[in-house]
């Protein structure tokens, strides 16, 4: 992996992680709008639209 900037990275195990979503919900919406936005982004030079 590598990044532009310095970067601090930081692994969550799965089951943790499934915790987390669970009680806060808005995490997994905060996920869900970031990966939309990258998909149109990605996509769009191709003409695709979503």
């Amino acid at each position: 992996m590598s990044t532009i900037d310095p970067s601090t990275l930081y692994k969550i195990e799965q089951s943790t992680l499934q915790i987390l979503m669970a009680e806060h919900p808005e995490i997994v919406q905060g996920i869900i709008k970031e990966l939309a936005h990258r998909l149109r982004v990605t996509t769009a030079p191709y003409g695709f639209s979503f």
